[in-house]
C-alpha cells in the first residue's frame, strides 16, 4: 500500500468512527442465510450451523462474529494503521491501534522528533535540514566509492609489477573489505585462468575473499564455494558464496601460513 492509501484507509475508517454508528448483532442465523448475505468470514475460523451476524451500516460492515465488539463506533475514539503486509495473494494484513493507544503512538513520534531535533541543535526547518543532511550522505558515499575504486586499482598495480609471479594469496592489514571486493572484482577480470585469496582485518575479526576466473572454473578446478568451505575450519568461522567469488569472516588471530600449506 502507498502512503495515500493507508491514509485513505484511515480517513475512511475515521469517518465511520466518527459517524457514531451503532452496532446490529443478529443471533442464530443459519449459516447459509448469513453467507447469502455477503457477510466476512474470518479467515481460517470454524463455524456451526447457526451464527451471530454483527453489523455496522450493513453497506460498509457486516461480519461473522469473531470475538468482542462495541456497541457503538464512538467507543472506538480514533483509528491508526500502524503496518500493513502480503499474506496471501489478494489479501493483506492490517495492524492498527485505537483509543488512547493512538494518543501514545503520537507522543513516542513527538519525542522521536524532539530528540532528532536536539541532535541537530534545533534548526527552524527540521524537515529541510534533514533533506540537507541526507543530499551530503549521498555526495560523501559517492566520493567514498570513488577513493574506493582508486585504492583498489593502486593496489592493482602493485600486485602486476610485483607480485603475480608469487603467490595466490594476498594478504592486507589497512583495507576495508569494500576496498578488498573490487580489488578481488578486478583482480578475477585481468587474471580468468587463476584463484586468489584475498584477507583483511577489519572490525576486530579476519575477512576473507575467494575469487576463481572463468577460465579457471572450466579447467574444473575447486570453486570460490568449495575453497570457503575448507577454509573456514582453519580460521575458525563461517562464509559462503557462488563459484566464482565467495566470502568468510573468522578469527583474527588465525595465522595465514595455515592457508598457503593448505
Amino acid at each position: 500500500m502507498t502512503d495515500d492509501e493507508i491514509k485513505q484507509v484511515e480517513d475512511i475508517v475515521n469517518q465511520k468512527i466518527d459517524a457514531e454508528i451503532q452496532g446490529i448483532i443478529d443471533r442464530d442465523i443459519p449459516i447459509k442465510e448469513a453467507m447469502d448475505r455477503g457477510v466476512t468470514a474470518l479467515f481460517g475460523e470454524k463455524y456451526g450451523e447457526t451464527v451471530r451476524v454483527v453489523s455496522f451500516d450493513k453497506n460498509y460492515s457486516m461480519e461473522l462474529c469473531g470475538g468482542t465488539h462495541v456497541k457503538n463506533t464512538s467507543e472506538i475514539g480514533y483509528f491508526k494503521l500502524l503496518s500493513e503486509s502480503s499474506i496471501a495473494a489478494g489479501i493483506r494484513r492490517i495492524e492498527a491501534t485505537t483509543s488512547t493507544n493512538v494518543l501514545d503512538y503520537y507522543k513516542q513520534k513527538e519525542q522521536m522528533l524532539d530528540e532528532i531535533s536536539a541532535m541537530l541543535k534545533h534548526p527552524q526547518k527540521l524537515t529541510q535540514t534533514v533533506q540537507n543532511l541526507s543530499t551530503e550522505n549521498g555526495v560523501i558515499k559517492k566520493s567514498l566509492t570513488s577513493y574506493e575504486q582508486v585504492i583498489a586499482n593502486l593496489e592493482f598495480e602493485k600486485f602486476t609489477q610485483y607480485q603475480k609471479e608469487l603467490s595466490y594469496i594476498l594478504s592486507y592489514d589497512h583495507l576495508s573489505s569494500d576496498v578488498v571486493k573490487l580489488l578481488a572484482s578486478k583482480l578475477r577480470t585481468e587474471y580468468p585462468d587463476r584463484a586468489f585469496i584475498l584477507t583483511t582485518k577489519e572490525d576486530g575479526k579476519l575477512k576473507l575473499t575467494v575469487i576463481c576466473g572463468d577460465i579457471y572454473l572450466k579447467n574444473g578446478k575447486p570453486d570460490a564455494k568449495t575453497i570457503v568451505k575448507e577454509i573456514a575450519p582453519i580460521i575458525k568461522g563461517g562464509g559462503g558464496g557462488q563459484a566464482a567469488i565467495a566470502n568468510a569472516v573468522g578469527d583474527i588471530s588465525t595465522d595465514l601460513g595455515l592457508l598457503a600449506n593448505q
